[in-house]
Parts: structure tokens; C-alpha cells; sequence
């Protein structure tokens, strides 16, 4: 017996976003936004909560499936006898369903299951999960369902008993008492027969962390009887999917097919190619309009009227529902791809001539963890612990670089901002993409109020940087500046610099022959050219391959730098520190190449041109 053969949760939360994805999970297709359990586990500190649950319940028993589902279903029976007893990763298994509950609880007739989840909470506000009238708010419906399956599983297997389902989450309203709690938690990799496992131990004070744990315990009972006809059905519809053999059911094609995880460039490994025939070929396509989900007729979605019409090109969009300051990009981004020309807005040119010099281009790198940092902080709380800077002094100048990570266990947050402070000169423009830095340095000027660090310079130049309502700061916003200014077929929908480099940096050649871009010049073995974020170095660690390419990418690879395997091992950190520097380096140099080229559109007094 394997627990492949059942319906798990994980299973079952894929089924619901739609069915023929567990198809293609079951199967093995590439997917996009799969993380391994390791993964997942280091990106917000999920394993760390686990074992802070498991401390604070100290006299709990583990069972696990390290030893196979047999000898865990059995195991879990046999300690059930008992009349009071508390159980980890405890296994049930009923009508092809599987469920392995984080926290179990017996005492008599009474039965607690226990889900950890590292999803935040705030026990100082009302209706947190649900609403004023009872309803289960969206952002929890996964979570509640999520305890709704194993309930239902348990409740089929020990009918017999009172069960009472929880949730267990760190509480944002609560402070930790242990300095470098991190620091304290360790993980090994152990392979068993149902897989690799993460064992993770809390080496520190378990006594002071069961008295500083800041878990908070919600009785889900009243949501989870009522969404629980909703998950009985679904469960029981989704078991036949995958038992006695795996079948595919396909779920209709709709606008939620333009997320979808199983899209690959090679069709014979998609499964979005798969549903969608000959349909998945179409471009440019509807997916690519700019917010073009949001688009209703009638109060339906208009996509899911065009789809089910097989209308799927990007000229397939009625005029008539193009509307409104979103319709302005939409209608630009139509009508320029339709004719494979490059868009500048005709003011381009004064507000390009309006920045001051040096230029500055910076970049963060920030992590949220479940665990707090330091003494006296929150769950949650967001750390800087990278930042990147290109600077050009005058026009014409080659862009000078400098940089910074934290690779020291302590909250990096004011340091970040120090050295960011002594790199920046105190007259020039400042620019970011998007809004992130500005919103990571006012959470650091709040950090400093809050955990009284005194350093009223650098309050000073943070206002300075950000502004208020009534002075404008240093920074400008490159994005907001490519959403006013600027389009080019080949970003399709999107303003992001993952888009908009690899948009001028394919159709630009000049821009390849000047010095401090060269090195970003790269082919594949077909003699293709590569995009700068597509040609990033790989690093072999342990045997595997790594590249940094996104901030989740990012925030990942530092968890697992400080946090994970790789923490006690200083040649690995190494590499992991590598991949981090090169990564938000390019994202400085790629705000460079774009500002080069919108410099000379905006000098050649070009209000479009052919792309």
C-alpha cells in the first residue's frame, strides 16, 4: 500500500482549482509554479512552524510515513487505543482517501485535529476568517477546506468520536522573547519509501519557546460544517479521477486557463497545449491583453464568452470593450501589435530631459518569514537583505556599480538601509521599478520606531527618499513611466522589467556593441539569442544546477543560505551568495539598458517607430 493509491489533500486543493490539472500533476507534467515540499517548506518558514507546534505540544507522539503508510495507519490505530494521547502526522485512510493530520489530540471521546499552517493571523482584529454574517472570506477558503478534508477523513474513519477541527498559525499581534530564534532551528534531509523528508529540530530553550510561542489555536468547527457538503462531494467526485486508475477529466476552457502552471513552450510537455488544441498556437493571444481578465459584458467575464466562441487572438477583443484609463494602454497595445510597431508617448521626450544627474537604479531583495527575527518582533515581519545600485554621474558615462547582502544571523533591515544611504549621493535621481523600495524603506523607518534604532540621519534621508503628501521624494518609478510612455509588441500585456528588458534588448542591436553591455550578449547552442535573464550563469550545488532568475527565486535561495541545509556549510553559502549578487545586479544594469534606449528614442523625437 502506497499513499500514491489515495487522494491526499494536496490533490484535492489542485482538483479544485481545476480537475484536469491533477491529471497533469499525477503525470508528471512540467509545471511553472510546482515547488518540491523542501521548497515550499524554506519560503515563508513553514518547517520552522511545524517544529515550534510540535514544542509546544511536547508530550505528542510522532508517527509519520518515514516507515511507510502500513506501519503508519497502524501505528496511528494502535496509539488511538489509548485513552489520552497526542500524536503528530497521525494517518487515516478511508474510501481512497488519505489524510496525515499535523496535530492530533485524544482524550476519552473527544478527538482535536490540529492543522499548522505558517499563514499569518491577527488575533487583535474581528472576522479575521470569515465575515460579519458567517461567510468564509476567499483568502481562507483553501485553508478551510483544507481542514474540511482531513475532518471529513477522520470523521469516516473514527466516527465514533467528538472531532473538533483547528487551525494553529503564528499570530502577527504577538511579539517573540527568544533573540535569533531562527538561528535555533536545524534540518536534515532523509529519504524514505514515500519520499524525501525534512526532519526539522529546535536545538534552543523549548521550555522558554513553549512559554514565548507566538501560535494562536482557531476553532474552524462552524466554517468547516459549512463548507463541509461542498468537500464531501468534491472529494468523493475527484477519488474516482486517480482509483482504481489514473483518468482524465476535462474541466471547460475559461480565463482561468491563462494562470494555468501547465503551460510549456514545448507543446508535447504542455498540458495547457493538451486542452487546448490548436487554439494554444493562436497569437498574440487574449491572455496577453493588459488586464484583459477584468474585461465583463453583460456582468460575465468577457473571455469566457470569447473562449467558448473559440475566439482566442488578441484581435478577437471587441472595440466596444475597451474602456476607460485601462482601455488607453489596452487600445495602444492592440493597435501597436497589430502593426509591429514600438509606441512613445509624444511627451516623452521633456520627461526624460527632467532627470537630474547622477542617476541612481536601484534594487531590494526582501524576505517575510514566519519566524521573527530578533527579540520583541512579529511574525511577518519583513526583512531588506540585498540591495544592488548602478549609478551613471553624466551623460555619456559608464554606469558604476555597488552592492550589499547581509550574510551575517541578525535582522539586516538597518543595515541595509545604512550602507544603501553612504552608496546614493545626496543630489540626483533615484530610480526604482514599481513600488517596492519605496514601501521596503518606510517599513524600515517604522521598524526603527518600533525597536528604537536611533540613527536621525537616516530617518532623514528615508523622507527624502520617499516623500509625503506634501513634498515629492527622489524616487521615480520606471514602471509607471513605461505604463505612461512606453510599449512594445513583444511585452505583450505586461510593464514588468522581466518583460520589457528582453522587449528592447532582442530588437536593439546597437545596444549589444556598447562596452558595459556586451558581456550580456549570449546565444544557446542553435546560435539563438539569449535574453540577459535567460543567459544568468548557473551554479552547480550538490549536484544540481541553480539559477536565480525572480524575487521568489530570491527569497528562496536566501532562506536556504540562512535557514536551510546549506546554513552550516560556508562553500555552499558561497554559491547560494553568488547567485543572489549576480541576479540583482542584472536587475540595476537591465534598468540601465532600458532608460539607454528610451534616451534615444526620446532624443530622436520618435513618438512610434516599427519594432
Amino acid at each position: 500500500m502506497r499513499s500514491s493509491t489515495f487522494l491526499t489533500k494536496t490533490d484535492y486543493k489542485l482538483a479544485r482549482q481545476c480537475p484536469t490539472k491533477l491529471f497533469y500533476f499525477r503525470r508528471g507534467y512540467p509545471s511553472s509554479s510546482q515547488l518540491s515540499e523542501y521548497l515550499e517548506l524554506l519560503k515563508d518558514g513553514g518547517h520552522m512552524i511545524g517544529e515550534m507546534a510540535r514544542v509546544v505540544h511536547r508530550e505528542g507522539i510522532y508517527v509519520g510515513l518515514g516507515e511507510g503508510l502500513e506501519a503508519a495507519l497502524a501505528r496511528t490505530a494502535a496509539e488511538l487505543e489509548k485513552p489520552k494521547v497526542t500524536l503528530f502526522e497521525a494517518a487515516f485512510a478511508v474510501n481512497g482517501m488519505l489524510a496525515v493530520v499535523d496535530i492530533l489530540e485524544k482524550n476519552g471521546e473527544d478527538l482535536n485535529i490540529i492543522e499548522v499552517k505558517s499563514k499569518s493571523f491577527d488575533s487583535s482584529k474581528e472576522y479575521v476568517i470569515t465575515g460579519k454574517k458567517g461567510e468564509i472570506k476567499a483568502e481562507w477558503q483553501e485553508y478551510i477546506e483544507d481542514v474540511a478534508f482531513q475532518l471529513m477523513v477522520v470523521g469516516e474513519c473514527r466516527p465514533e468520536l467528538r472531532i473538533t477541527p483547528y487551525l494553529l498559525l503564528p499570530d502577527k499581534s504577538k511579539k517573540t522573547e527568544i533573540d535569533c530564534l531562527a538561528s535555533y532551528f536545524s534540518m536534515e534531509k532523509r529519504d524514505t519509501p514515500d519520499g524525501t523528508v525534512y526532519p526539522v529540530k529546535f536545538t534552543g530553550d523549548k521550555e522558554a519557546l513553549a512559554r514565548s510561542n507566538f501560535l494562536t489555536r482557531i476553532n474552524v468547527r462552524e466554517p468547516c460544517a459549512f463548507i463541509m457538503p461542498l468537500v464531501q462531494q468534491e472529494a468523493h467526485k475527484f477519488v474516482v479521477m486517480i482509483n482504481p486508475e489514473l483518468r482524465k477529466v476535462q474541466y471547460h476552457l475559461g480565463k482561468h486557463c491563462g494562470s494555468c502552471e501547465y503551460y510549456h513552450d514545448e507543446p508535447q510537455l504542455s498540458g495547457f497545449h493538451e486542452c487546448w488544441g490548436e487554439m494554444a498556437a493562436v497569437t498574440p493571444s487574449i491572455f496577453d491583453l493588459y488586464f484583459g481578465g477584468a474585461l465583463k459584458k453583460d456582468g460575465k467575464y468577457l473571455f469566457d464568452e470569447l473562449i467558448a466562441e473559440r475566439k482566442v487572438s488578441l484581435y478577437d477583443i471587441p472595440e466596444s470593450a475597451i474602456k476607460g484609463k485601462r482601455g488607453e494602454r489596452q487600445r495602444i497595445q492592440i493597435d501597436y501589435s497589430r502593426s509591429g510597431r514600438e509606441w512613445v508617448s509624444a511627451g516623452f521626450e521633456s520627461v526624460m530631459q527632467s532627470f537630474e544627474y547622477p542617476l541612481h537604479f536601484i534594487d531590494f531583495e526582501t524576505a517575510t518569514s514566519a519566524i521573527p527575527y530578533h527579540k520583541e518582533m512579529r511574525p511577518y515581519e519583513q526583512i531588506a537583505f540585498q540591495w544592488s545600485c548602478h549609478v551613471i554621474e553624466s551623460p555619456g558615462s559608464e554606469p558604476t556599480h555597488k552592492e550589499w547582502i547581509n550574510l551575517a544571523d541578525s535582522f539586516p533591515s538597518f543595515k541595509f538601509a545604512e550602507s544603501l544611504m553612504s552608496a546614493i549621493a545626496p543630489q540626483g535621481t533615484v530610480f526604482m521599478w514599481a513600488q517596492h523600495e519605496s514601501l521596503v524603506l518606510k517599513d524600515i523607518k517604522r521598524q526603527m520606531a518600533e525597536y528604537g534604532h536611533d540613527n536621525d540621519g537616516l530617518i532623514t534621508w528615508i523622507d527624502a527618499m520617499v516623500g509625503s503628501s506634501d513634498l515629492p521624494g527622489r524616487l521615480v518609478d520606471m514602471n509607471e513611466l513605461c505604463l505612461e510612455h512606453y510599449f512594445h509588441p513583444e511585452m505583450r500585456g505586461k510593464t514588468s522589467i522581466k518583460y520589457t528588458l528582453p522587449a528592447i534588448w532582442n530588437n536593439n542591436p546597437y545596444l549589444w556593441e556598447i562596452p558595459h553591455f556586451r558581456h550580456l550578449l549570449k546565444r544557446d547552442e542553435h546560435g539563438r539569442l539569449l535574453a540577459p535573464y535567460a543567459a544568468l550563469e548557473e551554479i552547480e550545488i550538490e549536484g544540481v544546477k541553480q539559477v536565480v532568475k525572480e524575487g521568489t527565486n530570491a527569497m528562496i535561495a536566501y532562506q536556504e543560505m540562512m535557514f536551510g541545509l546549506s546554513r552550516e556549510k560556508p562553500d555552499i553559502k558561497a554559491k547560494w551568495s553568488q547567485l543572489l549578487l549576480q541576479y540583482c545586479k542584472l536587475d540595476t544594469l537591465a534598468m540601465v539598458i532600458i532608460f539607454t534606449h528610451w534616451n534615444k528614442l526620446a532624443s530622436s523625437g520618435a513618438a512610434s517607430r516599427v519594432a
